[in-house]
């Protein structure tokens, strides 16, 4: 792990004298400045504080990977951080190595009522399973006493006893008004904190050990917590503190824009002794990169990527390393790039969708004279071709049975490029047909269209019963009904048709609970109607707000198998088929 603090004393004066096994030490000041990252991105913040004192007669950071000099620890003491970072570099944990009774019992100081002991404590969140070095003490007795002796360790006295539910009693045992800690509930003690006591006055004596004590537990890989940064500080003056340019110790949250370099002093105001300590924060640049909207040429054509020069470090989705990169081949294109700075590295990525499309080519043949109705196709070998008949049909191919010229364009119906078009003069003698559907059944999204068109429409007058005198009528979005739909064509010979139109409304219905107990009733998460709205798009979400589904044609199916009981969160996007969508919000409680 990186060294988070950098430390120097400027004034150091220490008088280290053993006699029957006590340690003294003349008050001096000491300073430290520690900060939580000392690598950082540009906009991201830092939390820098300092800890020091004047009259410091102990100060145990464990930075060393030992309990410290002379002290004693229980067997299987953790240096390694396992639990994620601590206040300082590196910490004392009491895991799942450590037996009970875990303490630690520091070497015999002097000390009178004015002086302090401090210290980082924090214990784990409760789990409730073992088999980890991570998992919390939830019962009224696996809780942590700090404790003196006076008389060698033979007997200990309780200064106070940190009860897991997030209550400092005075003594151990104390269940006076417990709550039981659950699985996952946090407590004042869950996060690390620094507590402070004064030295007791039945403490006071020239050869006080302190000791921190676990009494029990439910089993060596459970009930776990952590020490760091043990001072006892006798003052024998006033002291004044400064760091990042703000009076005390902090924390203080500072948010540089360059490489900066923070200080810390603290000053003894009564014999003029003082102590500096420096950190500095180097600050990457944040690369910031746009390749672009999502694009796409016709095919033969060669597209060049560039998310910019200048980083320390490119990688793209295909391996290549290089700032630039040349395709031609359809794919989703992603590039990181990364400034970096030792081991730290500041990253942006983007992804690009690149389509390749084929090129249209239409050929009608020559002009042409026909005795009867006559096909014209245009059909490309491709999906995804929007065609354009000069009689205002769409489809591929069309047949023609009237007098005229006719021409065709065709271009891909997603990208609006690639087309290409014909023209074709065809002369017929028309035959009067008329032929509509005696019924249809369109959802009150979607269109239909219904034609009435003859061999020469210009020889043709039509009479829609809703008042249309095309050819062609489009039924658009209409509402929910039936509609009898009749048209009258009138040439030499007057022809009826008529068509009856059942307009439903498709609307939608989400459930709120599935059981996918494969009884074949309520197995899935069925949207009624679904069918009728393709290409809609659900996404699903656990309680911790982690996508566990994700579908952008959903057709009802999800059972939820693998997943536990409970509630989830889905977020359903409608698509009506015309660029619509309506969006829905809402949970589905899974019960098997």
């Amino acid at each position: 792990m990186e060294k988070l603090k950098l430390l120097k004393t400027i004034i150091l004066i220490v008088i280290i004298s053993f006699f029957c096994n006590i340690i003294q030490v003349k008050a001096q000041c000491n300073m430290q400045v520690y900060a939580n990252k000392t690598v950082i991105c540009e906009g991201d913040s830092v939390t820098i504080w300092g800890d020091g004192g004047c009259g410091y007669l102990m100060s145990n950071d464990f930075n060393d990977g030992t309990p410290g000099p002379g002290w004693i620890a229980t067997t299987g003491v953790d240096f390694t951080n396992p639990c994620g970072p601590g206040p300082d570099a590196m910490y004392m944990w009491m895991g799942w190595y450590t037996p009970i009774p875990r303490t630690l019992t520091t070497v015999p100081f002097s000390v009178s009522t004015d002086c302090e002991i401090s210290f980082w404590l924090r214990f784990e969140v409760q789990h409730g399973y073992g088999g980890t070095t991570c998992e919390g003490p939830d019962l009224a007795g696996e809780g942590m006493s700090l404790q003196y002796s006076i008389n060698g360790g033979t007997t200990w006295t309780d200064i106070a006893y940190f009860r897991p539910d997030g209550v400092i009693c005075p003594s151990y045992p104390n269940s006076n008004g417990f709550v039981t800690v659950g699985s996952g509930v946090q407590t004042p003690f869950t996060q690390w904190a620094q507590y402070s006591f004064q030295v007791p006055p039945a403490a006071a004596s020239t050869n006080t050990m302190f000791r921190f004590r676990q009494h029990s537990y439910s089993g060596q890989d459970f009930d776990h917590w952590g020490l760091d940064m043990v001072n006892i500080i006798c003052p024998d003056s006033t002291s004044y503190a400064q760091v990042a340019g703000q009076d005390g110790f902090g924390p203080y949250t500072v948010y540089p824009t360059q490489t900066t370099t923070y200080y810390g002093t603290i000053s003894d105001t009564l014999h003029g002794n003082s102590a500096t300590d420096s950190i500095t924060i180097v600050v990457i640049p944040q690369p910031s990169i746009d390749l672009g909207p999502d694009t796409s040429v016709c095919e033969g054509e060669i597209i060049t990527l560039s998310p910019g020069a200048g980083y320390d470090e490119y990688l793209w989705s295909t391996g290549y390393t290089n700032a630039e990169l040349m395709l031609d081949m359809s794919g989703v294109y992603s590039v990181t790039v990364a400034n970096t700075y030792d081991d730290v590295s500041c990253f942006d990525s983007d992804t690009i969708k690149v389509v390749f499309v084929p090129n249209v080519n239409i050929d009608l043949g020559q002009d042409t004279c026909v005795t009867e109705p006559i096909i014209l196709d245009a059909t490309q070998p491709y999906l995804d071709i929007s065609y354009l008949w000069s009689t205002g049909n769409i489809n591929p191919a069309i047949e023609i049975s009237n007098t005229g010229t006719y021409w065709v364009s065709a271009v891909n119906s997603i990208y609006n490029i690639c087309g290409d078009s014909d023209t074709i003069n065809v002369k017929v003698i028309p035959e009067p047909i008329l032929s509509l559907p005696n019924q249809i059944t369109i959802c009150s999204h979607e269109s239909f269209t219904l034609s009435a068109s003859q061999s020469n429409n210009n020889l043709y007058e039509f009479i829609w019963s809703t008042g249309s005198t095309e050819p062609i009528y489009v039924l658009d979005k209409p509402q929910a009904g039936i509609y009898d739909i009749s048209v009258k064509v009138i040439g030499c010979d007057t022809v009826y048709g008529s068509t009856n139109v059942i307009v439903e409304n498709c609307e939608i219905s989400i459930p709120n609970v599935i059981t996918p107990n494969d009884d074949g009733i309520n197995d899935v998460f069925y949207i009624t109607n679904i069918e009728f709205y393709p290409n809609s798009e659900i996404k699903i979400y656990n309680r911790w707000g982690k996508k566990i589904y994700e579908n952008e044609n959903y057709q009802g199916d999800w059972d939820g198998k693998g997943l536990d009981d409970g509630t989830y969160y889905y977020i359903f996007r409608l698509n009506y088929g015309y660029g619509k969508i309506d969006e829905y919000h809402g949970t589905i409680t899974i019960i098997k």
